[in-house]
């Protein structure tokens, strides 16, 4: 297939407003469909386009069905960012889950001297890694706003979840001995309301703060393979 023919079907992708890394993945559909089609059924480029837009239109068309920033959006995004949005919410629980029985335990373990450092700590790495990954791969992320006319990955919003959350991630460190003191109230018959507000809180940021991990280890991950395609946009 000749660079006009492939050029045509990137055209016709792009005015579908699909983020890069889902149009990449349609692009190689349409392509294999297409060659598919011109061989076993020996039609023409035009007519195997025509027949593979057929296919997928009800894929691709975008509409608006209720969501709050009266987006239009075809139902293929719907359905990969769902998806994404729930491994990424999984994981996070999982891993947040496990280290709020940690912290838990180590309230049992040590004074509460020792402990508040520990829970600081711990929490302050787990809370400032995703703003490390930012940072050390701050040339990546960038692309957003170099081509900020497209989307480049569907899911780049949750990269940035962490530093929407600035102002409570804040509150939290200067609160961070008092709500120590919640979950070492664990160890010592504390008051159970202070105790699962301590819990809370603390289980709320490090999901926050997990999710946008989690979306940003994917999204470096997927936008290698976006990056060939910049070239076309």
């Amino acid at each position: 297939m000749d660079e006009t023919k492939l050029a045509t079907i990137r055209t016709y992708l792009l005015d579908k407003k699909l983020p890069i890394d889902i149009l990449v993945e349609v692009y190689d559909h349409f392509v294999t469909q297409i060659l598919e089609l011109e061989k076993e059924e020996g039609v023409c480029f035009e007519d195997a386009l025509e027949q593979v837009k057929q296919s997928w239109q009800g894929e691709l068309q975008p509409s608006w069905k209720g969501e709050w920033d009266l987006v239009d959006r075809s139902d293929l995004l719907r359905k990969i960012n769902t998806a994404n949005f729930r491994a990424f919410l999984k994981k996070a629980l999982y891993m947040a889950s496990v280290m709020v029985l940690a912290l838990m335990l180590l309230s049992f373990l040590f004074s509460f001297h020792v402990y508040k450092y520990i829970f600081v700590i711990g929490t302050g790495l787990v809370l400032l890694l995703p703003f490390y990954v930012y940072l050390k791969n701050f040339k990546d992320f960038s692309l957003n706003k170099k081509y900020r006319k497209y989307m480049l990955v569907s899911f780049q919003e949750y990269t940035l979840l962490s530093l929407s959350c600035l102002y409570f991630y804040f509150t939290f460190f200067t609160e961070a001995g008092t709500i120590a003191k919640m979950f070492a109230g664990t160890a010592v018959h504390g008051n159970p309301k202070h105790i699962i507000s301590g819990i809370v809180i603390t289980y709320a940021v490090l999901v926050i703060s997990l999710i946008s991990y989690y979306s940003q280890r994917k999204f470096l991950q997927t936008i290698e393979k976006v990056k060939p395609f910049l070239k076309h946009l």
